[in-house]
C-alpha cells in the first residue's frame, strides 16, 4: 500500500511538471519572494502574505511517510520554542483530511495543518522529488531555505535563526 502511495505522489508530481511547462507558476527558489494560501483542517485560510513579520516554516509531509512522522516532535518543539516569531504550517499530501485529523489529534500537534490536495505547494511552488520538504520563509516573505528530507531540531533552529535575520 505504501508503494502505491509513493507511486501516486510521483505521478502527481510528473503531471504537475507537465502543467509547469504549460504556463503554471514558476517554482520558488531561495531568495524569491513568495505567497501561497492553504486551507487548514479547521477550515480557516492561511495566506502567507497576511502573516508578514514572522518567520514561516512550511513543512510538506504525509502520515504514511516515516521520516515525516519522525521529525514531527522536533517541529512541534520548534513551534513551542518560538511562539511569537514563528508560524509553522504543515501541508499534508495525504489522501484524506480524516486520516490527517486523526493523526494530529493522536500526536497532540498544535501548529497549523492543511491539505495540499492539488499538490500546488508540493509540485508547483516547491516541487520536490520526495518528502518531507522544509521551507523557511523570512518575515518579508522571501524563501530563506528549502530542504528535502528529514531534519533534526538543531537544523530547524539554525534555519529559523537564518530566516529570522533575513537572507545572508
Amino acid at each position: 500500500m505504501r508503494i502505491l502511495k509513493v507511486l501516486c505522489l510521483a505521478l502527481a508530481l510528473m503531471l504537475c511538471g507537465a502543467a509547469l511547462a504549460e504556463g503554471a507558476p514558476t517554482p520558488a527558489e531561495v531568495g524569491a519572494e513568495v505567497d501561497f494560501t492553504l486551507t487548514t483542517l479547521d477550515g480557516e485560510e492561511f495566506r502567507l502574505s497576511e502573516n508578514r513579520g514572522k518567520v514561516v516554516y512550511l513543512n510538506i509531509w504525509a502520515t504514511w511517510c516515516p521520516p515525516c512522522v519522525a521529525e514531527i516532535p522536533d517541529i512541534q518543539k520548534l513551534a513551542d520554542a518560538h511562539p511569537d516569531e514563528l508560524i509553522v504550517v504543515g501541508a499534508s499530501v495525504d489522501e484524506t483530511s480524516d486520516v490527517v485529523a486523526d493523526f494530529i489529534e493522536e500526536k497532540g500537534l498544535t501548529y497549523l495543518i492543511g491539505m495540499d490536495e492539488d499538490y500546488r505547494l508540493a509540485a508547483l511552488l516547491f516541487p520536490t522529488p520526495g518528502i518531507p520538504e522544509s521551507v523557511f520563509i523570512d518575515p518579508n516573505g522571501v524563501v530563506s531555505s528549502i530542504d528535502i528530507g528529514m531534519m533534526e531540531y538543531d537544523e530547524m533552529e539554525e534555519r529559523f535563526q537564518t530566516a529570522l535575520g533575513g537572507i545572508e
